[in-house]
């Protein structure tokens, strides 16, 4: 299921200053309960498709309802469970792009789980045979039984004889919520990318936790944020930025790396 802080990485550039960032209920403190609280492993899943003259993302609002970040624009995400590493070498290929940790591909998988959790969609998904499946039906009921904790993601996929391709998806930045952040767990979240397809363009949002889901060009949601239309935390938004600039989904599979922003 997925959590507040993991979807937007609750990390901000500076708690004490208006950035034009509605910052939920994050507040900024140094006591020793700080460094104490326990850290939560946690994946994010950015999704692309080039469109038109533009690159588009996939982009979520979470609901009003949440306890963190209400209301904010973000990607797909959440923690990481132990049921993600029995998907590896079970019911997964290959490795993710750009991966420098022994447990990317984890965490990989994880970012893929939450986001057929929370809007029905799974991206880098293949089939042994090497043909490309039509997984539209397949994965409503897979984020069926994931909501409803009937099966897991790796029970699903192999009763369908299908894999997750990690070559597909890449490694883009890791972000720590700082210390200084007041939330009650603290999230150590790593970002990856992968290509979304033109076809895929109904989600099914898992309501309670998000309004909506839908592609949209990374300028036009910085512009929203920019005019107050909507809000997002800093990996966020700082992730939109990146994408802004980025000339492609091709490029940005081969070479787009966001690292953390540094507290000042």
């Amino acid at each position: 299921m997925a959590v507040p802080g993991a979807i937007s990485c609750d990390v901000v550039k500076d708690a004490g200053k208006n950035l034009n960032r509605d910052r939920g209920d994050v507040r900024v403190h140094t006591d020793e309960q700080a460094q104490s609280r326990p850290i939560r492993p946690a994946a994010t899943l950015i999704a692309l498709r080039d469109h038109s003259d533009e690159m588009e993302v996939l982009v979520v609002r979470r609901s009003k309802s949440m306890r963190t970040f209400p209301g904010h624009v973000a990607f797909p995400g959440g923690g990481v469970e132990p049921a993600d590493q029995a998907c590896i070498g079970l019911c997964t290929i290959g490795w993710p792009r750009a991966a420098i940790r022994a447990d990317d591909d984890v965490f990989a998988v994880a970012a893929l789980r939450e986001t057929a959790e929370e809007i029905g969609w799974l991206g880098a998904v293949a089939h042994p045979e090497g043909y490309a499946p039509d997984t539209a039906a397949a994965v409503q009921e897979i984020q069926s039984a994931l909501l409803q904790e009937e099966r897991t993601l790796a029970e699903s996929l192999v009763q369908r004889n299908l894999q997750l391709n990690l070559c597909d998806v890449r490694f883009v930045g890791r972000w720590l919520t700082p210390p200084e952040v007041r939330l009650p767990v603290r999230f150590d979240t790593r970002f990856f990318v992968t290509r979304g397809t033109m076809e895929c363009r109904t989600f099914h949002v898992h309501q309670g936790e998000l309004e909506w889901a839908g592609w949209r060009r990374p300028r036009d949601v910085l512009n929203d944020i920019r005019v107050g239309r909507e809000q997002a935390a800093l990996p966020t938004q700082t992730m939109l930025e990146a994408l802004a600039e980025a000339p492609s989904v091709d490029w940005c599979l081969e070479h787009l790396n966001v690292p953390q922003v540094p507290l000042t």
